[in-house]
């Protein structure tokens, strides 16, 4: 079998082929939340969810995400999960966040590595991903709406602003794959960097340092990656794109992110904005402090605003009543330094799954190894902006991480299955010889 097909159909067959369709819509409709706005009454996540684990044990591949370093951390971040219910301050409300929602997410994991069984639905994937947050964006030009200064969807997942962020970061990333792949078409390529464009508006909006801050990470990353060219192309999108959405974002926001990178006198600590600033350290300091004293268990997944007031109380005074702003210390202070350990390591892994996969495909020649490599380095980006979104953000059960760490896994898995193929005599790629590294952005 040529070596280009291999890259392409790795261990595919008709079953799989339908179950990534199914797949593919599902990881839509759970990422863009479109259907929060749209045919409610068909239930689809519900029913396609249903559809894709039947298409995952019908293919007998149902534990596939469980042989790999990535699958198996995430495996015993999730059995910690469970032993923290006892010993929470409220059982019924963490049985709830494990069993109704980190459940979800860590299915979404097992069956997007379960039907993900070639290259080519990897690189699909990630396509569907950049569709699926653009959608998103979309609904926020629509439905967004202002509250206290934040912006967000009216209702659903993106209701909070600092998830709706996360969606945005992630969807310039994939964007930039669909202008960075090899095989897509010009057309193609200019409609995604137009689609940066709403993305970044809506980024602007939400008021999200966490979403400044990786933004600004991910561009020094994608600068210092590509060639003249690249970097060229990269700065004007990037320019175009924040002056587009500067201008359609309020004072209020801009004071806002600015506090981020500066420091107040007393007069600027009245300032919201600075207040918030000054909350974020107090609900960190408090985490820290409630893994101190929960160490192995700690209050119960999803309990740290009952936690955090239980202690106020004792004190005198009112709880803060909202999250930690850390999903670093939001899984120690809420289910123990183990699981924290647990879920550092699936982050770890997954790197070095992806710098495998990038030495896989650099020692081979084939019409697809710049799409692969290109595959590669988007994951890459989307694996350190969720590292840093987790210093600002407590989001460690929704769904965002185990779908990129499931794609990571299936990519890693079918590209070590080409590995193992027997040797072809072709030339090893040079970086001058591999489409991504001397395309413009």
């Amino acid at each position: 079998m040529p070596l280009s097909q291999l890259v392409t159909d790795t261990v595919e067959n008709p079953l799989q082929r339908l179950g990534a369709f199914g797949l593919f819509l599902l990881l839509f409709c759970s990422l863009s939340r479109v259907t929060d706005y749209f045919l409610l009454e068909l239930h689809l996540p519900f029913l396609l969810s249903i559809v894709c684990c039947m298409m995952a044990l019908a293919s007998q591949n149902i534990l596939a995400a469980f042989k790999s370093r990535v699958g198996i951390a995430l495996l015993a971040f999730s059995f910690w999960l469970v032993a923290a219910i006892p010993t929470s301050v409220w059982h019924g409300s963490s049985f709830n966040v494990v069993f109704d929602g980190w459940s979800k997410s860590m299915g979404l994991f097992v069956v997007t590595v379960a039907l993900l069984s070639s290259l080519r639905q990897s690189s699909r994937a990630v396509r569907v991903m950049a569709v699926a947050f653009f959608a998103t964006a979309i609904l926020g030009l629509f439905y967004g709406k202002t509250s206290d200064g934040r912006f967000g969807l009216d209702h659903g997942l993106y209701a909070g602003s600092n998830e709706l962020a996360t969606a945005m970061v992630e969807g310039c990333i994939f964007s930039l794959f669909m202008v960075n792949n090899p095989k897509s078409s010009i057309l193609v390529r200019i409609a995604s960097m137009f689609a940066i464009i709403p993305l970044l508006i809506i980024l602007l909006n939400t008021a999200s340092r966490a979403g400044v801050v990786a933004l600004a990470v991910l561009t020094v990353m994608t600068f210092f990656h590509y060639s003249v060219r690249g970097k060229i192309t990269l700065v004007v999108i990037v320019i175009v794109g924040l002056f587009t959405g500067i201008a359609f974002t309020p004072g209020s926001v801009k004071r806002r992110i600015a506090t981020t990178l500066t420091q107040a006198d007393a007069s600027t600590l009245r300032d919201e904005a600075m207040g918030s600033k000054m909350q974020r350290m107090y609900l960190l300091k408090r985490s820290i402090d409630l893994t101190i004293k929960h160490p192995i268990f700690g209050v119960g997944p999803g309990q740290f605003v009952v936690g955090e007031n239980d202690v106020a109380l004792k004190e005198g005074r009112r709880g803060q009543w909202l999250g930690t702003h850390n999903t670093y210390t939001q899984i120690s202070s809420e289910a123990g330094i183990p699981a924290l350990l647990f879920f550092v390591a699936s982050l770890f892994y997954c790197w070095k799954e992806l710098r495998a996969s990038e030495r896989i495909h650099k020692s081979m020649q084939s019409p697809d190894s710049g799409e692969h490599l290109a595959v590669a380095y988007t994951l890459k980006l989307a694996l350190v902006s969720y590292v840093v979104f987790f210093c600002f953000e407590h989001i460690a059960y929704d769904p965002f991480y185990p779908v990129v760490a499931g794609v990571i896994v299936a990519f890693s898995r079918t590209s070590r299955l080409l590995a193992a193929q027997p040797a072809q005599n072709v030339p090893a790629l040079t970086p001058l010889s591999i489409p991504m590294l001397r395309r413009p952005v």
